[in-house]
Order: structure tokens, then C-alpha cells, then sequence
């Protein structure tokens, strides 16, 4: 009988162990930092190579009962800290030690990278440390910040109470405008370093306390660090040139008035031709529909051939918008951002596996690459025009 209870007790005892190991590695919900947005910046004086400043934003629940930043609060809803080191990992063991909190990233909706660091190899560094994080999610959103990037997290949230949630907002609710970029995703950046392609980031500036969400960071791929900057009428190319927005507008003149074209869906397609380096044409042709949402007079467009003039001149600023941002990519940036390259290694495997080591390095045969681009709008005239007789 003792020797049946000595085996109970040891058996006891060993799952008691099991138990705890199982917990060793628990943090509890309140001693957790919830991070909703990271700021990545170069030190700005620093002995140590390759490190990083690193700011987070984490939620303060007591603030939550308070009211907005933007009104007159009392207990601010989040605190930014900042910390610099060689990695993440030191860099959140100093922040649970400022904090008495660890930092979890499971909650995470922003990540701002400065243009100067994006500039340099930390830029991949950095990303790949954020992605390997088994906390954070793959649809936090990866912005550009032209400056500072810790000084994104500080603007003024107009009607929300974190800043970074006001930065979300800001972006998903102007994406769709045509000098602006889609938001993009760790996951999806996640790919674009792998593939090593040239890509593109949307940009934000901070003005005053509030942000703007405009341009692009231009990355080539065969370093993914940063080589230049859109501005807005290059973005506005770049999408028509894609077909990666259906939305925005385009304003175009008539009779010395101003009238604004609401595009309702974009469309574009790209063949290439190719049968012997370096001789490579493209051609890109880009659709689309729209409306007339603005117009300071209603007799302009009373007629069918008045309407399509004013097609004829939106069809010119379309083809114009994208030949620039062709130009821009072939002479300045030297790197392809619109995909011709894939286009190569998918129909045109034998002559890709010729110029691929200097497509857009080397040699550069993507400048050297013939692009013509054409583009057609249809304008939708029910109600406005007159049968013609």
C-alpha cells in the first residue's frame, strides 16, 4: 500500500511539474506593453555601427475614458518610448525594463521607416526582424516617412485617440485617390524582398500636427534599399500605368474652365516583344471609365463633340502622367518598377535568362527597353450631353 501511494505521489508530482513548465514562459495580460505602431529611425548620435533607434506606441488603458487627443483630454490613451541597439530583441528588453511592461505586437497596426534609413542595408535588416516576430501579423501596414519617423507617432489625431489609428484611417479612406498608393503589408513586402524586384512603398509626411499620405519610396530590388522618391504626379503614373487603383480623378481644361473627370475603374495591360537582347519593346495600354464630377458651367458639355474633346484632352494628361513616370524610372531611378522584367521571365523565358544579371543594374537593359503607353477614357454621358441632331 505505501509503495502504491509513494507511485501516486510521484506521479503527482511529476505532472505538477509538467504543469508549471507549461507556464514558465507566460506573461500575463497586464504585464504585457500592447505596441500599436513602431517608428525605425537612425540614431542621430551614436559610437555603436548598425544600431537603431526604435520607437513604439503603446496603448495606455486608463487613458481609453478620457477624451480624444484631439480635444481637451486628461489622461493621454498612449505614451511613445523610444530605445536604440543592435536589434529587437535588446531593444525590447530595454523597453520592459523603462515600462515594468513587455512589449506584445500582436495588436501592431503600423510600421514607419525613415527615408534615411531606408536608404542603407538595415532597411532589409529591420524588416526581417519584424517579420520573423511570431506575435506580429502580417497585415501590418508598412509606410516611408519622409524625416523623422518617430514624429509620425506624435501628430494630432483629429477624432481618434492614438495616432497611429488616425494614420490607418488617413490611409484607408484616401488609398484610392489617384496620387496615392494602395497601403501595403508586411506580408506582402514580405514577398517583395524575397523575389528581389523592384517595388515601391507609400510615403508619409508629417506637417505641423497633422500627416500627409502621398508618393512613394522607389526600392530597388536587387538591394532593396531606397534609390528615390514619387512625387504626386508620378504616383499618379505609376497607377495608371498598373492599373493598381480604381479611383481618384483627373482635371483637364475646356474652353479656358476646369473640369474634373471622376474615374470609376482603371484598367491596364502590358505586352512584350522581345526576340533578341537588347532590342525590347513594350507596350502598355491603360482603360478607363469615368464621370464628370465637377464642371463650373453646364452649357461646356451640351453637345457630343464638345464631350469628346474633352475625352481627346483626358486621353493626353492620362498619356502624359504615365510617359513621366516611365522617364523618371528608365533615366533617374534606372530601376523597374513596373514589372517588365516578370513580364520577360514569363513569356519570353530565353531571351529573360540573357539580360537578367543586368537588367536593371549592370548594363541596364530596362532602361534601354522601348515603352510606348496608350490610354483610352470613356466618359460616361448619361444626363449631360444632348442628342446630337
Amino acid at each position: 500500500m505505501n509503495h502504491h501511494h509513494q507511485r501516486v505521489y510521484l506521479l503527482m508530482a511529476l505532472l505538477l511539474v509538467l504543469f508549471l513548465a507549461g507556464c514558465w514562459d507566460r506573461v500575463e495580460i497586464e504585464d504585457r506593453g500592447f505596441v500599436v505602431g513602431a517608428a525605425v529611425d537612425l540614431p542621430k548620435k551614436s559610437a555603436k555601427k548598425n544600431e537603431i533607434k526604435l520607437t513604439n506606441q503603446f496603448v495606455v488603458p486608463s487613458g481609453w475614458g478620457s477624451p480624444s487627443q484631439g480635444s481637451s483630454g486628461e489622461d493621454p490613451a498612449y505614451a511613445n518610448i523610444a530605445a536604440t541597439g543592435k536589434s529587437l530583441f535588446a531593444i525590447d528588453r530595454k523597453m520592459a525594463a523603462m515600462t515594468s511592461r513587455s512589449p506584445y505586437l500582436s495588436d501592431m497596426k503600423l510600421i514607419a521607416v525613415s527615408s534615411e534609413l531606408a536608404k542603407t542595408k538595415l532597411f532589409e535588416n529591420v524588416m526581417d526582424l519584424f517579420i520573423r516576430d511570431q506575435e506580429m501579423r502580417r497585415g501590418v501596414k508598412v509606410v516611408i516617412a519622409e524625416g523623422d519617423a518617430a514624429g509620425i507617432l506624435n501628430i494630432v489625431p483629429e477624432s481618434e485617440k492614438l495616432p497611429v489609428m488616425h494614420i490607418e484611417s488617413v490611409m484607408e479612406n484616401n488609398f484610392q485617390n489617384l496620387g496615392n498608393l494602395k497601403p501595403l503589408r508586411v506580408g506582402d513586402l514580405h514577398e517583395r524582398l524575397l523575389g528581389e524586384n523592384s517595388f515601391i512603398i507609400p510615403k508619409v509626411m508629417k506637417k505641423g500636427d497633422s500627416m500627409k499620405y502621398q508618393g512613394a519610396a522607389v526600392f530597388h530590388g536587387n538591394n532593396n534599399r531606397m534609390v528615390g522618391a514619387m512625387n504626386v504626379q508620378e504616383t499618379k503614373g505609376y497607377n495608371l500605368l498598373t492599373g493598381e487603383v480604381n479611383g481618384g480623378s483627373i482635371k483637364v481644361k475646356h474652353d479656358d474652365e476646369s473640369i474634373t473627370l471622376e474615374l470609376k475603374k482603371v484598367n491596364s495591360s502590358m505586352k512584350v516583344r522581345a526576340t533578341k537582347k537588347p532590342v525590347i519593346d513594350v507596350s502598355i495600354h491603360t482603360e478607363a471609365h469615368a464621370e464628370i464630377a465637377e464642371s463650373f458651367t453646364t452649357n461646356s458639355l451640351r453637345s457630343e463633340k464638345k464631350f469628346r474633346a474633352v475625352e481627346k484632352k483626358a486621353k493626353k494628361k492620362m498619356e502624359q502622367l504615365m510617359k513621366t513616370t516611365i522617364q523618371k524610372a528608365q533615366e533617374d531611378w534606372k530601376t523597374d518598377i513596373l514589372g517588365v522584367g516578370e513580364k520577360l521571365h514569363k513569356y519570353h523565358y530565353d531571351v529573360w535568362q540573357t539580360v537578367k544579371k543586368d537588367w536593371d543594374k549592370g548594363k541596364n537593359y530596362f532602361s534601354e527597353a522601348n515603352i510606348d503607353v496608350t490610354a483610352n477614357i470613356n466618359i460616361q454621358t448619361t444626363g449631360i450631353t444632348e442628342q446630337t441632331k
